[in-house]
């Protein structure tokens, strides 16, 4: 019955979606363009699991790792200013340079992080 409601709600939507022109191969070209790579969320979370996944093949997964990345993914391209743990801010600015192509400065709970946090602040006066 789940399936069938699913199903239905599924055709429904695409049939919606013929009515203003998208079609399957719309959809399928969407898919495989730059443009879809290009958008934010997109490219950061992709980015971000790509590098977890090609370098840190042995390193057990966190438990705020789950949560990070799409919410660093969501917040990165709009926020002048972001915060995470220093795993993630070694792959957003060591290895990716999202901070640079988006202008957002990471920064993490490391000493020096927070002392530039800290002077970043006091600077807003």
């Amino acid at each position: 019955m789940i399936a069938s409601r699913n199903r239905s709600k599924l055709i429904e939507r695409l049939t919606r979606l013929g009515q203003i022109g998208i079609t399957h191969n719309n959809m399928a070209d969407f898919s495989k363009s730059d443009e879809l790579l290009n958008i934010p969320f997109i490219n950061i979370f992709c980015s971000i699991n790509t590098v977890i996944v090609q370098n840190y093949k042995n390193r057990e997964p966190e438990e705020g790792d789950l949560r990070d990345v799409p919410i660093l993914a969501t917040v990165l391209p709009y926020c002048d200013v972001a915060t995470t743990d220093r795993f993630m801010k070694g792959i957003l600015v060591d290895r990716l340079r999202l901070n640079e192509k988006y202008g957002c400065a990471v920064f993490s709970a490391g000493q020096q992080d927070r002392l530039s946090f800290e002077q970043l602040l006091r600077n807003l006066n």
